[in-house]
């Protein structure tokens, strides 16, 4: 708590850092494919496990094209909202990660919480909305936005430098982004 205390600024990613929702994210994929038998199941899996905190509008076309499958915006858009049906109430549902629900209500050194996650934006703010924490987050930003740009302008925003800025996420995109 010494080292969180110290700054102005809080970064938060969503996925695994508020709520433990990442298997859930992952099975997600894994369902949604499954359809199209265990090898892509399987190579789906991987290539997930190897790009947590990327978004699914980046994943989700490149895993149809591993099946041949139509990649028109119209059939894209289907299977987005395919997994959304499959996450969504799960995360929800999922545990919080422990003690985050209470620091980031009583927010004990007077911060500024953004959230940043690569989940799509509007249904991040309608998962915030239904955990009853959006009061918490001064912004709010999810997918297509990139999370380096937007912390950027999330620091250009607030006028707060990038020494008084904490990022808190679990994934390798997490941390390049707040290196950079």
């Amino acid at each position: 708590m010494k080292i969180i205390k110290k700054f102005k600024l809080i970064i938060w990613d969503f996925d695994g850092v508020i709520k433990d929702s990442v298997l859930i994210k992952s099975n997600g994929f894994e369902k949604l494919f499954e359809p199209y038998g265990l090898k892509i199941v399987n190579k789906v899996k991987k290539h997930h496990k190897e790009n947590e905190g990327i978004s699914r509008y980046v994943k989700i076309p490149l895993y149809l094209s591993w099946i041949s499958k139509d990649m028109s915006k119209k059939n894209i858009k289907i299977f987005y909202n395919k997994y959304s049906e499959i996450v969504f109430d799960k995360v929800i549902k999922s545990p919080w990660v422990p003690g985050v629900k209470v620091f980031l209500e009583k927010n004990p050194y007077n911060q500024i919480f953004v959230l940043i996650s690569a989940t799509p934006e509007n249904e991040l703010k309608k998962i915030i909305s239904k955990l009853k924490i959006n009061k918490c987050f001064k912004a709010i930003y999810g997918s297509p936005k990139i999370k380096l740009n937007q912390i950027k302008k999330i620091l250009k925003k607030f006028n707060i430098s990038s020494k008084d800025t904490l990022m808190i996420g679990d994934t390798i995109s997490d941390y390049n982004a707040a290196k950079s």
